[in-house]
């Protein structure tokens, strides 16, 4: 369990307006290259003084005020993050092991987001995705450990011999073996007519690999943004290692790694907007009116809550009305959580599976497809003696879930996971209904209400022309010390792309307080290149 001390601040128990403990299914609880992605800015001293406005706007008239009445801030910090997600917490310790002194907001219990955890009669559920990247040893995609790593810590981690197996339309059933050449030999036996491109493919991935390590001696980590998308070789290349006690650990060890490093975290803190003075960002309000003040300000929430409810604007900065023109949210998930009977499922049964029964046409339709985990197959301490854990997953939107009383909404959730149930029951595990002793489902609006997701998406995607990576915004806004981290910032989705927009994000604030050393013109250069790709992207 997380470590508990002096430094990690508790607040008094009040739930925030959203409420912490619900008794309904809807309650989930509990040297990088450091010119890159950012503007040029001259450092700034820190805000020693700063006063109260209900605009969140901090007015030099308050501020003077506020000084002559002996008011003061609470805290000061080098920098505030606002959510404790994975992409927030790999930014605050890439920080405080630079020497920065962070305070990370959390508004529920336990750090994490959608890469936190709960428990529930024994078990204990992964909130999201149980496919880890970023804890090889080797390659380019290790971020996770080399982000313990600079704070002292480290996981111990399963190797997991399938990546995913896929269950298709016709009775197709592939295993992505964590081995290249069992992967391999295994579509040649599904695909014998198309061996020698099968080869071809795969061989022209391979020559990606050699690129990157050739752009990594020219360009340091900058290649590993691009390193983080040929992943269908790099997968064999290090492969997915699950944490032990589950993927809530990560969270759990980068918080305290975070304390052990001198910073702060404190739970149950509701940031509701974020204070400016005269244009820049100095500091974040809390639901209970609490203020909290620092150099910087990092928000770990998405870009449209970033600047849709923290900064209170009357008019958008243009390049998020930008972003909102080129982007759309993208779909949230219908989760289901089960503890089942151990009889119930096959003895060799992978990890994690995808199925598409019927027609490839439901591919990208509500509910078509479902993702589904299996975690207690490589570590059998998450669940009771005898039972195994199934994470489920399935795309949803919020405007199916609208407009419903709670006793509608209860019911349709039943009724809509009884069917993806069901579908499993059929593919892969005869019986499972009747094993089932445990079950949870959440919907995008428990997406949205526990883990501040607007709407309840998981980040961006292209609202007509595809437009890349590079079309993504990256950490620094137009509001001079505020900085965004996360799935809805370069570069996407996804566990490891939030580390590696955590890492970047950390080097971009270190290099703005002067932490580190930087380069103007270097920076300038990058961005005018980096703004040309854009363009083109």
């Amino acid at each position: 369990m997380l470590r508990l001390g002096p430094q990690l601040l508790t607040p008094s128990p009040a739930p925030d307006a959203d409420g912490f403990i619900s008794r309904s299914l809807d309650s989930p609880p509990p040297a990088l290259w450091r010119c890159c992605f950012g503007r040029t800015r001259a450092v700034r001293p820190a805000f020693r003084r700063a006063g109260r406005s209900p605009t969140a706007v901090l007015t030099p008239e308050r501020a003077v005020e506020r000084e002559m009445s002996g008011g003061g801030m609470e805290r000061e910090y080098d920098a505030i993050v606002i959510g404790s997600g994975i992409g927030g917490l790999v930014a605050a310790t890439q920080l405080a092991a630079k020497g920065a002194k962070v305070l990370v907001l959390e508004k529920y219990v336990i750090p994490g987001g959608s890469s936190g955890y709960y428990e529930r009669d024994g078990f204990t559920f992964d909130v999201g995705s149980s496919v880890m990247f970023g804890f090889s040893d080797k390659g380019n995609l290790n971020l996770i450990t080399q982000a313990l790593e600079a704070v002292g810590h480290k996981m111990q981690v399963i190797p997991d011999p399938t990546t995913v197996h896929f269950h298709l339309p016709g009775e197709l059933s592939v295993r992505v073996h964590r081995g290249y050449n069992e992967f391999i030999a295994e579509l040649i036996n599904k695909f014998p007519h198309d061996k020698e491109g099968i080869h071809q493919f795969y061989n022209e991935c391979w020559k990606l690999i050699i690129y990157h390590k050739m752009l990594g001696i020219l360009l340091g980590s900058l290649s590993r943004t691009l390193s983080c998308y040929p992943s269908l070789t790099l997968r064999h290349f290090g492969g997915i290692n699950y944490p032990i006690g589950g993927v809530g650990g990560i969270a759990k060890a980068l918080a305290n790694g975070l304390v052990d490093k001198g910073s702060n975290i404190l739970y149950k803190a509701n940031v509701t907007s974020i204070i400016l003075n005269n244009g820049k960002a100095v500091g974040v309000r809390l639901s209970d009116g609490r203020e909290f003040f620092a150099t910087t300000v990092i928000s770990n929430a998405t870009r449209w809550d970033t600047f849709g409810k923290l900064v209170k604007m009357d008019d958008l900065p243009e390049e998020e009305k930008n972003f909102q023109r080129i982007y759309v949210k993208a779909p949230s998930f219908l989760s289901i959580h089960m503890g089942v009977k151990a009889t119930v499922l096959p003895p060799d049964t992978d990890c994690h599976h995808f199925i598409l029964e019927d027609d490839w046409a439901n591919l990208e339709k509500p509910y078509g497809s479902i993702f589904l985990s299996v975690p207690t197959v490589l570590d059998s301490s998450l669940a009771p003696e005898g039972h195994h854990i199934l994470h489920i997953f399935t795309t949803s939107c919020i405007e199916d879930w609208k407009g419903l009383g709670s006793k509608e909404y209860e019911k349709k959730k039943e009724l809509v996971a009884d069917k993806i149930i069901s579908r499993l029951e059929r593919q892969l595990f005869p019986g499972l209904k009747s094993s089932i002793v445990l079950k949870e489902v959440g919907t995008p609006k428990t997406h949205r209400r526990f883990l501040a997701r607007d709407n309840g998406t998981y980040g961006p995607m292209p609202r007509r022309v595809p437009k890349g990576l590079l079309g993504l915004p990256f950490n620094t806004t137009a509001i001079d010390g505020l900085y965004c981290v996360g799935d809805s910032c370069f570069p996407g989705q996804g566990v490891i792309a939030v580390a590696f927009s955590g890492i970047m994000c950390a080097h971009r604030v270190a290099a703005d307080i002067g932490l580190e050393k930087r380069s103007p013109i270097l920076d300038a250069a990058l961005l005018r290149f980096l703004g040309w790709l854009r363009t083109i992207a």
